[in-house]
């Protein structure tokens, strides 16, 4: 995936609440937080979230980025509200890895006005 393409579709993204689904890294969050989003959440289930940690504060995004070390389906939608744009950079064949697919689909039923992947 080319992570540039937030840079290309700003408007997208422009003061819009984000979702990334499994951050990982926070390579996705920190792009949409440049891309000029107001607050993005970085859910992430591993303890990746240690990393994506250390990428968001070195690049002083702390205050828009809220990370949550939980999977998608234990938050609560009073935990975050009404999101406008979801992402995600799944990693594996066709969503089945680490049953992202099922991920996804709880995130869409409870958050969910428009999905990146």
């Amino acid at each position: 995936m080319n992570y540039l393409i937030i840079f290309d579709i700003r408007i997208d993204f422009k003061n819009k609440i984000v979702m990334d689904v499994g951050t990982g890294s926070g390579i996705l969050a920190i792009f949409a937080s440049l891309g000029g989003s107001k607050k993005v959440y970085a859910i992430e289930a591993s303890d990746a979230i240690r990393y994506a940690d250390v990428l968001i504060r070195y690049h002083n995004l702390h205050e828009k980025i809220v990370l949550i070390n939980k999977k998608i389906e234990e938050i609560q939608k009073n935990e975050i509200g009404q999101v406008d744009v979801i992402i995600s950079e799944p990693l594996g064949v066709m969503l089945l890895n680490e049953r992202m697919l099922e991920s996804f689909l709880v995130a869409r039923d409870k958050l969910v006005l428009f999905i990146i992947t």
